[in-house]
């Protein structure tokens, strides 16, 4: 990638490591712009945006009142500002989980890069490019969905962080997301909407009616109007075995493991992606 041109914030409360990122991106030819702490960026950004967009925001993660984990989530919510790749630069080895990396909607986190071509790698690797070091990254987004169908995909998830997480995952796969709360609305809402549903994503744990009850009043919803079996997922943190029959024994197809994957959504999701684009052929 030719990084000439390309805009960048930087924030971080560290006056010689923002000097140091500053030359780093400088020698990459880039547009640099700084902020000592999260509350400045977080202006900048509102103020130049608009004007001259950004290509990335480069955030040190231990910065006081406001880290740059939190300055991250804020940017992913916000509408005018969430699709700019952000990466978490550390000096320290406490890197986020993949979770939280996740949850904040980075592009990259791992430790501050000690060359212009370290610079130029995590900047790639914020793009979407091979990561080295994928315990040290967000998983990059395959392209190879783009161009396949794209799934309506029921989420029934209780946690609204964890279903707003979900959606955006599936939105950065190119498919979209209807969320239910809980296990009856799930049911009630795949028996109204069965036929624009492709697949259903159901979270095992929930209160009242859990997924597994909920894929049984699909099922024999399914069987009583004599309609095919919509592919359903079970969201769980349960790996063993027999938590796994369980579901299948109620009509689950299969599992994603909590915390969710972007590969491994990714992967599931393929083979209903491949399976309608030759149908729809």
């Amino acid at each position: 990638v030719d990084f000439s041109g390309k805009h960048a914030l930087i924030v971080d409360d560290y006056q010689t490591a923002r000097d140091v990122f500053c030359e780093q991106c400088r020698a990459l030819n880039m547009r640099i712009q700084t902020a000592s702490c999260a509350i400045d960026g977080w202006e900048i950004l509102e103020r130049v945006h608009g004007q001259d967009p950004f290509d990335f925001i480069i955030t040190d993660l231990d910065m006081p009142v406001t880290d740059g984990l939190t300055l991250a989530r804020k940017i992913n919510q916000h509408d005018d500002f969430k699709q700019i790749p952000v990466l978490l630069l550390t000096s320290s080895s406490d890197v986020p989980s993949r979770r939280a990396q996740i949850l904040a909607g980075l592009n990259f986190a791992g430790s501050k890069p000690s060359s212009v071509s370290g610079m130029a790698d995590v900047l790639q690797r914020a793009l979407g490019g091979e990561a080295k070091n994928a315990a040290r990254s967000v998983e990059p987004v395959g392209e190879e969905l783009e161009s396949l169908h794209s799934l309506n995909v029921l989420v029934a998830e209780d946690n609204p962080v964890n279903a707003q997480v979900i959606r955006g995952m599936l939105g950065k796969l190119k498919h979209s997301a209807s969320l239910c709360s809980d296990g009856q609305q799930a049911a009630d809402f795949y028996m109204e909407h069965h036929h624009d549903i492709d697949i259903v994503l159901m979270d095992c744990e929930m209160p009242e009616i859990d997924g597994l009850k909920a894929t049984r009043i699909i099922r024999k919803y399914e069987l009583r109007h004599q309609l095919p079996a919509t592919p359903i997922i079970a969201l769980t943190a349960h790996a063993l075995a027999e938590f796994q029959r369980r579901c299948y024994e109620v009509g689950m197809d299969g599992f994603l493991n909590k915390p969710l994957s972007m590969l491994e959504l990714q992967s599931t999701l393929q083979e209903y992606t491949e399976h309608l684009s030759a149908s729809a052929s």
